[in-house]
């Protein structure tokens, strides 16, 4: 199952433009809220943190992280707000499954970049 979920996050890593950027920031609020729910609840303050790692990347505020890594994160924020999933999410139960998966495969593969993100931002503030 691991494997599908690295497919899912390998799919996506690489496609994202700048539209999707705006899509970001454009639908935080959304993507917080699905963030919320049960399955992705336990990856809430990350996701919070990816939306601010791309924010603050877009802005020039923070450009010290591979652009593979904020690609990733896209992608991995992309596919939480797309209703389209390997797994449809108004499916009860297992609808937010694959989302939360590819919330997991991101942050185990980017952990190290996000948490000098996570450094960098607590400085900064």
């Amino acid at each position: 199952m691991d494997d599908r979920f690295s497919a899912e996050y390998e799919k996506y890593k690489n496609k994202a433009s700048e539209k999707d950027f705006e899509k970001i920031d454009e639908n935080e609020e959304e993507i917080l809220n699905k963030a919320s729910k049960k399955s992705l609840l336990k990856y809430f303050e990350q996701i919070k943190v990816m939306i601010s790692m791309v924010k603050d990347y877009t802005s020039g505020n923070y450009k010290v992280v591979p652009v593979s890594t904020i690609l990733g994160v896209v992608g991995t924020l992309i596919y939480v707000f797309s209703p389209i999933d390997a797994i449809p999410d108004f499916l009860p139960f297992a609808g937010l499954i694959d989302d939360a998966g590819v919330v997991a495969v991101c942050l185990s593969l980017l952990n190290s970049d996000i948490e000098r993100y996570t450094e960098w931002k607590e400085k900064t503030v």
